[in-house]
């Protein structure tokens, strides 16, 4: 714990796994946020013969066709899973979950038609949605995105609070001197809205964040809470 020695994690490491694994190698108190890095959304994306061109329309699909539409994740537990199941108990759906082995399976089994929607961040399927093969209907966070500003939140359409980003954060092991993190913590800040790091973060489909360690840490604990009643109301268990 010195400083020299970090973690890149995703909210799946810190706020789901401990709910959905019988044991892990290791423990929330075994480390430390320094810092925010960046966060995504990820978009309700739907294959071209779904017959909703909306939002409202996919709801009403769904409900008229219980245990029939199904829907690809990045895998068991996964924040595409999680929202997804978050979302089917926000508007009572009937859908069936189709988990893969990454977002690199399950796009292509979108555009395959071998599942009707998937969860997916935009650059994997900007370009099908260009092409017209793949259609938009709403956003998983609790503001629209400035990458397609015109696609509703799922929050606006009717399910309030309903907010699952991708979050890409740093972590330090627990011990680590406060003034080391508050150092690691304003250095990444300021890396991560140097320009042409923020053109690359565009083009991958994530927003630059950078905030102080109290903060992460505090999205941290919110996140865990969030998505442990979330396993737990869909008994979603990953061994």
């Amino acid at each position: 714990p010195d400083g020299y020695t970090l973690l890149v994690a995703d909210v799946g490491q810190v706020a789901i796994n401990p709910h959905i694994f019988s044991k892990l190698p290791y423990a929330q108190k075994d480390l430390v946020g320094v810092g925010l890095i960046a966060n995504s959304a990820l978009f309700i994306t739907l294959h071209q013969s779904v017959p909703a061109g909306n939002f409202k329309e996919f709801i009403a699909y769904v409900k008229a066709n219980p245990g029939k539409v199904n829907y690809g994740s990045s895998g068991i537990g996964s924040i595409h899973h999680l929202a997804m199941e978050a979302f089917k108990g926000a508007f009572d759906l009937n859908m069936v979950h189709v988990p893969y082995k990454g977002m690199g399976q399950a796009v292509p089994a979108l555009l395959g038609g071998q599942v009707a929607m998937v969860p997916s961040a935009l650059p994997a399927v900007e370009a099908h949605v260009k092409a017209g093969t793949v259609k938009l209907v709403a956003i998983s966070t609790a503001k629209r995105s400035p990458q397609a500003p015109e696609i509703p939140t799922i929050a606006e359409m009717g399910a309030p609070g309903y907010d699952f980003a991708p979050e890409i954060g740093l972590l330090a092991p627990a011990g680590t001197p406060p003034a080391i993190v508050a150092r690691l913590s304003a250095e990444v800040a300021k890396a991560v809205k140097a320009p042409d790091v923020a053109a690359r973060f565009k083009q991958l489909g994530i927003d630059p964040v950078g905030n102080s360690p109290e903060a992460y840490n505090a999205q941290i604990r919110a996140a865990y809470e969030k998505y442990g009643q979330v396993a737990k109301a869909a008994g979603v268990r990953a061994d």
